[in-house]
């Protein structure tokens, strides 16, 4: 039995199509997030300030001088780090879902080709390990079911050899004929047995 190696992955964009969709939702909702937070910011401090400010009778700036600046700055550079983190964070997110389901595309294409020795294996860190293990019992028993059919049809040609040669006899026994008989009806089962496990 094939197993599939567990390696270390070197590309970490394998869905890229997949993975840039996420990774641009992620930063749009940060760059959302923070406009409208700097917006309730700016509009809750400028009517407090200036609220205070007019009840004190001095009024250095208007307040929206004062913190818009900081407001735009403060919000830039957390856009910045927030987005820079939220492109790793969801590059090996995604990647704990794309990489598994590149694995899974890779070994079906296989099986599809006949290659019924691959084991399904995911790192320790992936998602979906439920799937991988249906995924490989799958494999596993068609695998068996197929062993059965392969058993059955390698003894037709041992059976068509004493066929054959008892053919080239002037007389053949009933025993012979019985003998022979009795293994078609085996094989016959045996090939029925398998094939019945499979809906067509």
């Amino acid at each position: 039995m094939r197993k599939c190696q567990v390696n270390k992955r070197k590309k970490y964009l394998i869905q890229k199509v997949f993975q840039t969709k996420v990774i641009f939702f992620v930063l749009l909702l940060i760059v959302l997030s923070s406009i409208i937070s700097g917006i309730i910011l700016y509009k809750r401090t400028n009517i407090d300030l200036g609220f205070h400010y007019g009840e004190a009778h001095s009024k250095l700036k208007n307040t929206g001088e004062i913190l818009l600046p900081n407001v735009l700055v403060g919000n830039i550079i957390a856009i910045i780090f927030i987005g820079a983190a939220s492109i790793v964070f969801t590059i090996l997110l995604s990647h704990k879902i794309a990489g598994p389901l590149h694995r899974f595309e890779k070994n079906a294409e296989q099986i599809a080709r006949g290659d019924l020795t691959i084991v399904t294996k995911l790192r320790q860190n992936d998602q979906i390990h439920g799937l991988a293990e249906s995924f490989s019992k799958m494999t596993i028993e068609l695998r068996e079911k197929l062993l059965g059919i392969k058993k059955g049809s390698d003894e037709l040609p041992g059976l068509l050899k004493k066929i054959q040669r008892l053919s080239r006899q002037e007389h053949v026994s009933s025993k012979d004929l019985s003998g022979i008989s009795q293994q078609l009806s085996q094989i016959n089962e045996t090939l029925q047995n398998s094939l019945n496990n499979f809906k067509l």
